[in-house]
């Protein structure tokens, strides 16, 4: 096993990393971990077309609101640019515009855009996305389609 270019602490008597030393590694080269919400997904899949792409993508892209808004308790909009966005989700561009564009015509989140350079400003409509959470997608998945 090559270690040459891993910043491995602890090598065991036989010059091979621990399986910790390994996972701190993989910490360390993948970033921060990031919240994902699965069910955001099957809630997508309810408001949208079937077959529409890039639910997964847009699934993380709200998760990833989310997770933003409940760090800055002060606003309800949490801005930030598109590359931002893009480096802290993995999602490609096009994948970022798309889930926009889905996440503004299901009205989970409200987009503006503001400044130059331009930043995108975002709030989470937690009206229509909490249901979801406290009942159960079963039973809720008709009353979030009524409210359209």
């Amino acid at each position: 096993m090559t270690t040459n270019n891993l910043n491995l602490g602890n090598i065991t008597e036989d010059n091979e990393p621990t399986d910790n030393d390994l996972f701190n590694e993989i910490l360390t080269l993948s970033g921060p971990i990031m919240p994902y919400y699965p069910d955001l997904r099957r809630l997508l899949e309810s408001l949208l077309p079937a077959g529409t792409r890039s639910l997964t993508a847009t699934a993380l892209v709200l998760s990833q609101l989310i997770n933003l808004d409940n760090k800055d308790i002060h606003s309800d909009w949490i801005h930030r640019r598109d590359n931002e966005l893009v480096a802290e989700t993995k999602v490609t561009h096009a994948q970022l515009r798309r889930a926009k564009r889905l996440l503004k015509s299901t009205h989970l989140v409200t987009i503006e855009y503001h400044g130059m350079p331009r930043t995108t400003w975002y709030r989470v409509n937690y009206q229509r996305i909490t249901p979801i959470l406290d009942y159960g997608f079963n039973n809720i998945t008709e009353n979030i389609n009524d409210d359209r």
